[in-house]
């Protein structure tokens, strides 16, 4: 086996594939932009599937037929992309990180005194750049979907306080991977997959445990912050 390592450096304006060798030298590298969608003032969309071509094209390119010890990968984080469980395609396109579309129903939030709240306990502020508000604004947009749970991992995952708000605010149970180093158990992953410790990814995720975190915010105080949500937007719409 050829000493090769590739990255996938996913980004948000293209995605780089770049082969390493056992002596850190780069012996192939390929870069591939793709489209950037703005709908409207603020709003910044990715199509998911011409990320995926853009990676296999790039992968081929800097891999050139030769056979890789490992595989690791880093993308934007906060981008949101819904998937269908049963096609594998994507729901619409993905919410980039920049987009700020969620801007009023965080605002809302901070008008309540949650900020405070918030910051407190996660040291983050409220703002769009995060995910929830994004899944919570294609589950709306997307009528006929039903999220009946969400499986989540990450650094976050380890305050309770931000698992339990994210399952108040989406109303369904929120499992919370053991393996909060999601990157590095990715990379991983895909590592000993092809070092045969694994045949397949669902095999090796199937090893994880999850915690399950129930939602408790009553449904109606639920319902009335995405009531407060869908007004401040349709009033930043018709400004």
């Amino acid at each position: 086996m050829e000493g090769l390592v590739l990255a996938i450096d996913q980004g948000t304006t293209g995605t780089r594939a770049v082969v390493y060798d056992e002596k850190t030298r780069v012996v192939g590298s390929s870069y591939r932009e793709f489209s950037q969608h703005f709908p409207k003032p603020g709003w910044v969309e990715h199509d998911a599937e011409e990320i995926w071509r853009a990676t296999q094209a790039v992968m081929k390119a800097a891999v050139k037929g030769r056979r890789i010890a490992a595989i690791g990968i880093t993308n934007q984080r906060e981008t949101t992309v819904l998937w269908d469980r049963v096609t594998g395609r994507p729901v619409r396109r993905a919410i980039v990180w920049q987009d700020r579309r969620t801007a009023p129903f965080c605002g809302a939030l901070k008008k309540r005194g949650l900020e405070r709240v918030v910051r407190a306990k996660t040291g983050l502020l409220l703002d769009p750049y995060f995910s929830a508000s994004k899944i919570r604004w294609l589950l709306d947009a997307d009528s006929g979907l039903r999220l009946k749970g969400l499986k989540v991992d990450g650094g976050a995952t380890a305050n309770g306080f931000l698992m339990q708000f994210q399952a108040d605010l989406l109303g369904v149970p929120v499992q919370i991977s053991d393996a909060a180093e999601s990157t590095a158990w990715g990379a991983a992953k895909l590592a000993g997959i092809g070092a045969g410790l694994w045949k397949t990814a669902q095999a090796a995720d199937r090893r994880r445990k999850y915690r399950r975190v129930a939602p408790r915010m009553p449904r109606a105080k639920a319902r009335a912050l995405r009531k407060e949500w869908r007004g401040a937007v349709a009033r930043l719409l018709h400004q």
